[in-house]
């Protein structure tokens, strides 16, 4: 505790030993002290005075209005002038060039040409028909559980080609069909081929016909693998 207090009288003495010393040091100084700059004036103000005067401002305009009672028109008032004017005003002239358009169209083609026109037919005046949307065929999809397959309704019997039958051949051709969403087949092409028996069994698959394969009860074109059985039984 005593060597804290003899540290603060210690440092209270110093600082006021330098405060002293550099009191006396500015008295005892000879240095002049800088002359202050002259304040600033206005030494040519009488230039000043034949300066021209600020722009006035034009008169603001006055509110719009109508004719007023001194057109000798008392069923004209003046409008306030936020407000929208309800009368057209004089100088506007009807556009003629339209309306003799019109009716030229009406007494040279009559109604026909105004409907015609109306539909935006022959270049006339009205709405433009729009263009129709693009319907983009749905692709065949392959059958899967959740799906109600194609039944067949129509079915024709293969020609049993007659080389085939005299060599004694016989057998199963399996093809792949894409039947279209009304049932009708598309198109077919061999997946297990008999050569003697190909084109019959093509053939015969084209003109069959089935209740077309549902997906969530809207009918969908698919792809499916249908079997001809060739045998001479």
């Amino acid at each position: 505790m005593t060597t804290r207090f003899g540290v603060a009288v210690f440092s209270i003495a110093a600082h006021i030993a330098l405060g002293t010393f550099v009191i006396i040091m500015s008295l005892l100084s000879g240095d002049t002290l800088p002359t202050p700059r002259r304040v600033l004036a206005f030494e040519f103000h009488d230039r000043l005075v034949n300066l021209p005067r600020d722009i006035e401002l034009p008169a603001a305009r006055p509110s719009p209005t109508q004719r007023t009672a001194s057109n000798n028109d008392p069923t004209v008032v003046p409008l306030a002038s936020p407000a929208a004017p309800v009368v057209a005003p004089f100088d506007v002239q009807p556009e003629t060039a339209l309306n003799e358009r019109t009716a030229g169209a009406r007494s040279s083609a009559g109604v026909d040409a105004i409907e015609a026109s109306s539909s935006g037919i022959g270049g006339g005046i009205g709405v433009t028909e729009l263009p129709r949307p693009i319907v983009t065929p749905t692709p065949p999809i392959r059958l899967h559980s959740g799906m109600a397959a194609p039944r067949k309704v129509h079915g024709v019997m293969p020609m049993y080609p007659a080389m085939a039958r005299t060599a004694r051949v016989q057998g199963i051709v399996i093809l792949e069909a894409v039947i279209d969403a009304s049932g009708r087949v598309e198109s077919a092409r061999v997946l297990r081929s008999i050569p003697l028996l190909d084109d019959a069994a093509l053939e015969a698959v084209r003109q069959w016909h089935f209740e077309p394969a549902r997906l969530y009860g809207q009918p969908v074109p698919v792809v499916m693998t249908v079997t001809v059985n060739f045998s001479l039984q």
